[in-house]
């Protein structure tokens, strides 16, 4: 019902010309002003039901009101998407800042059709070249996996920023649809004719491409930009980025000099390389990291233990699976993970160990279908073929 009548909203109303709707009730500005400020502050303070109690006491709005409440509730995208819709039946006329930020929870929350009739809101008011709302606009095609269209609006912007650059670099790595030449020149000569330098975030999300295609010597350049520029000492995410991406080529020397490079390393630069040797079976030297990781009380991350307990899985290592499963329950992600979760059924399962297997699944504060498959797979390999049917038909329940 709630996007149903956000899209009789935005796709039927007849636009009342600005502050229309405020003019008719004769208000002060100065009384919507200071009311604008209260909301503000209290967002400010994350008090979003202050912040919402003020917004419903005051029927004097304009769009700095619902632009203020619709980014605070960005998180939730339904009532994001509510106010918006609320805003358009007032005769209140977005702003790009409105635009903007209604596309980033479309984007957010995967509504492909909401975010398209928003695009024709940017169109229709004449929108379309503002460098905000259209890098907004690139953002949530290339999220929703629509790099042509993407990359069509990229190219129709008079003016781009290192942002919009950024974003719609991000497309491309993540989607994949891409080769290297293409990434590669995308970023060089496009990007630096233009006169835009790029930032860690470029060289991280070239790096990611190069590690997808495992292109080791392209990678290579992209590391020597990175040097030149000192990136490596300035920015611990491209120094994590160069981890990951020799780990993807499978050079773990390189992975290791890039990692020992780092004069502190922060926790995500110890994670990567735990998961890295992990994923490609390198038991000790996973083990050797993880465990120097205690002592340095640097605390794991959910890809890290996830690719211990599949190496366990994958080696039959119980009694180390059980040892993992104990450090995750230290911290918590028995219940707070459906992939370390899915991660433990299937060890147990792998380790012939369908008891635990078993109760690790009946234990699941919330049972998804991840889990199910997990336990399906567990108890397939157990030959228990007659509990994987009585399972199957439990998922219907």
């Amino acid at each position: 019902p709630l996007l149903h009548s956000f899209i009789r909203a935005i796709t039927t109303l007849t636009p009342i010309p600005p502050h229309t709707f405020l003019h008719l009730h004769n208000p002060s500005d100065s009384v919507i002003y200071l009311k604008n400020r209260e909301i503000d502050a209290f967002i400010k303070l994350r008090n979003l039901n202050a912040a919402l109690a003020v917004f419903h006491t005051t029927p004097l709005r304009d769009t700095v009101t619902y632009n203020l409440i619709i980014s605070a509730f960005r998180n939730q995208p339904n009532h994001a998407l509510r106010f918006y819709a609320e805003m358009g039946l007032r005769g209140i006329r977005e702003s790009p800042t409105t635009l903007t930020s209604v596309i980033a929870v479309c984007t957010n929350a995967m509504f492909f059709k909401e975010g398209v009739q928003v695009h024709c809101r940017v169109i229709k008011f004449g929108f379309t070249c503002n460098v905000f709302v259209g890098g907004a606009l690139v953002g949530f095609y290339a999220h929703v996996g629509e790099c042509g269209v993407a990359l069509d609006l990229f190219d129709e912007l008079p003016e781009r920023n290192l942002a919009v650059w950024n974003v719609m670099l991000r497309g491309l790595c993540e989607l994949g649809r891409v080769n290297v030449e293409d990434l590669m020149g995308f970023y060089y000569p496009r990007m630096l004719f233009e006169g835009v330098q790029p930032n860690g975030v470029t060289f991280c999300y070239l790096l990611r491409g190069c590690g997808n295609q495992r292109r080791l010597e392209e990678g290579k350049k992209i590391q020597g930009c990175v040097l030149k520029m000192g990136l490596v000492e300035s920015s611990v995410f491209v120094a994590n980025a160069l981890v990951d991406f020799y780990s993807a080529c499978g050079c773990f020397v390189g992975a290791r000099r890039c990692f020992e490079d780092i004069e502190n390393e922060d926790v995500i630069s110890w994670n990567s390389l735990v998961s890295v040797y992990a994923e490609n079976n390198m038991l000790i030297e996973a083990l050797e990291v993880f465990c120097v990781m205690q002592v340095w009380r640097k605390r794991p991350s959910i890809r890290s233990l996830v690719g211990l307990l599949n190496l366990c899985s994958r080696s039959g290592e119980l009694c180390l699976g059980k040892q993992v499963h104990c450090h995750v329950m230290k911290f918590g992600f028995d219940e707070g993970s459906v992939h370390v979760q899915s991660a433990l059924i299937d060890m147990y399962g792998k380790c012939m160990d369908i008891e635990s297997s078993v109760n690790v699944f009946e234990c699941l504060p919330k049972r998804t279908l991840d889990c199910f498959n997990s336990l399906m797979t567990s108890l397939s390999y157990c030959d228990a073929v007659d509990d994987v049917v009585e399972l199957f038909g439990l998922m219907f329940d």
